[in-house]
């Protein structure tokens, strides 16, 4: 991957491949098979050390991902451009052996060096793997560089280039070269003048070089849409068993117990073999005893094109599995997630807060008002809840720094406790919006909001709301160096706690 002219963490690749046309040059030509997960770099480095190259002859075949590849496609792009045609290779041939060796033959008669690229082996067809395996075997003995990329995930059920892979295990001329993924130090380069979160981009993205440029040229959070139509073109092209798995994979979540995907899988008729299938495509892999998508993206993009009622009917599926077993405080984000997405509102009005409270438990408060604002968008023919779900996310967001939020959440909660007559509520509900009130700067507004509270208190018996009110009255006079005032009302808060 590059930023600006400088390619990051491709040394070691660059310096083989020059060695190569160093040995090429001298008559001792190579072939180099170049490795990598789809958006990895491949076609990026192979163009890098193209430039680097100082008259010598680039030429570029492409294998297209058609339903039926066409024959000897890549040298369709080759043969002119090294100056002869295909029908010139085919006249007097009679087998495909005898076109590859019309190939070598215009090969040995270079004079000067060349480079041969052969992109995306994995969709080229058989007679073109059939002729870089002809060459790869003998291209010791020209003045030629060949480069053939492909992914390595196409290769894990066999097939023609698998074939060719393993012919050419023990070719002197042959080496293979394989491109990792960037690293999390290689990803913050690419993310200086970003105010994008490294952490989160590395996480999103696995280090993949493709997935990391397009989420930083994107306008939006969203997935971008480029990164969405690859994951998608390339699930598409899996049998329909593996994209059944990886869409009950993607609404389990980024990972997810094996023994839980079993279970949804077979109640949807999806057979057990289609997730070795996802893995040896390089969607899935194994973290552990985990089965996890290796990249977040991918998980997302997959999960947001499966259709709507899959989607709900998938959701709706593992939450009655994981309901079926132990639940722990920990589980309710997750399951409060799928009855989300299962369109089930009675499931989420109960596990949202339930979820909330362990999120504020646990001191993320910014989540929990988020979950009570989730059990909030159901709640509303049900006013004495909508009250408390209020209270409770007004807590949250003043956690969370939110003092305005906050403020109309307490607000909203007074004015429902008034009109279903809960005096106590309003009055606890108005002391916090006061305060709150005074912390903004609105000192008018909160006088009036803690005196109203306090006249309605002091109609019932002493309670603690009261005490709450006095004490705050008085902390009030004291600030506004009033100590006088402020010790009695003090003290008629410490009388009323303790009654």
């Amino acid at each position: 991957m590059t930023v600006g002219q400088q390619l990051l963490e491709r040394d070691q690749q660059l310096a083989a491949l020059g060695r190569a046309m160093d040995a090429a040059a001298s008559g001792h030509g190579s072939l180099i098979l170049l490795s990598g997960e789809a958006g990895v770099g491949k076609t990026a480095l192979v163009r890098r050390f193209a430039a680097t190259l100082d008259g010598i002859h680039v030429v570029t075949g492409i294998c297209d991902p058609l339903p039926t590849p066409h024959a000897l496609g890549p040298l369709l792009d080759i043969a002119p451009a090294l100056g002869f045609t295909l029908e010139q290779l085919l006249v007097g041939s009679r087998s495909g052996r005898d076109v590859y060796a019309a190939v070598f033959s215009q090969l040995s008669r270079l004079t000067v060096p060349a480079v041969l690229v052969f992109e995306d082996l994995h969709w080229g067809d058989q007679a073109s793997l059939e002729l870089v395996g002809f060459l790869g075997r003998r291209v010791d003995r020209l003045r030629v560089l060949i480069i053939g990329t492909f992914r390595e995930e196409e290769i894990g059920g066999g097939g023609a280039l698998a074939e060719m892979l393993g012919d050419l295990a023990t070719a002197p001329g042959v080496r293979r070269l394989t491109l990792g993924p960037l690293s999390r130090d290689a990803t913050s380069k690419l993310a200086q003048g970003s105010s994008t979160d490294v952490e989160e981009l590395y996480r999103m993205t696995g280090g993949n070089a493709f997935f990391i440029t397009e989420v930083l040229g994107a306008s939006s959070q969203d997935i971008p849409p480029t990164v969405r139509d690859a994951v998608l073109v390339r699930v598409a092209r899996r049998s329909r068993e593996v994209r059944q798995a990886l869409e009950i994979a993607a609404a389990i979540g980024v990972r997810a117990d094996p023994g839980l995907l079993s279970r949804i899988m077979e109640a949807a008729g999806t057979p057990r073999w289609s997730v070795d299938e996802a893995v040896d495509a390089g969607l899935l892999e194994w973290q552990g005893s985990w089965l996890a998508f290796r990249h977040e993206l991918a998980q997302a993009a997959i999960a947001r094109g499966t259709s709507p009622e899959l989607r709900r009917r998938l959701h709706a599926s593992i939450l009655s599995e994981l309901r079926s077993r132990v639940v722990r405080p920990d589980d309710y984000a997750i399951l409060a997630g799928h009855a989300e997405a299962a369109g089930d509102d009675p499931a989420v009005l109960e596990l949202a807060p339930l979820a909330a409270a362990r999120a504020a438990d646990l001191g993320a408060h910014s989540e929990a008002a988020q979950l009570y604002s989730k059990a909030l968008e159901r709640s509303r023919d049900r006013p004495e809840l909508t009250a408390e779900l209020f209270e409770r996310r007004g807590t949250e967001r003043y956690l969370s720094r939110r003092l305005a939020d906050a403020m109309d959440d307490h607000r909203a909660a007074a004015d429902i406790c008034r009109n279903l007559g809960d005096r106590l509520g309003e009055a606890r509900n108005l002391i916090r919006f006061s305060y709150l009130s005074s912390a903004a700067g609105d000192p008018v507004v909160s006088e009036t909001a803690l005196t109203t509270a306090t006249g309605l208190l002091e109609q019932f018996p002493a309670s603690r709301e009261l005490a709450i009110a006095y004490e705050a009255r008085g902390r009030r006079l004291f600030v506004s160096n009033q100590p006088g005032p402020a010790e009695a009302g003090a003290g008629s808060g410490e009388q009323t706690g303790r009654w």
